[in-house]
């Protein structure tokens, strides 16, 4: 797939606010790799990459 990608990104949550709950995450373990996800799709890495990079499928990131 070529281009950009559509798929805009809201950001209901701070960025620094991100930062602090990745740093402090004390909560379940399958909860990290979604903050980190998102952390990626904030910085404008495409879906895919950022699935790729947590360790999930392309179709999982868009899930």
């Amino acid at each position: 797939m070529t281009g950009q990608e559509q798929i805009a990104i809201v950001k209901h949550v701070p960025y620094s606010v991100l930062k602090k709950r990745i740093k402090h995450h004390k909560g379940l373990p399958e909860v990290m790799p979604r903050l980190l996800f998102i952390r990626l799709r904030y910085k404008g890495m495409s879906v895919v990459r950022a699935a790729d990079a947590v360790g999930v499928s392309g179709q999982t990131g868009y899930n």
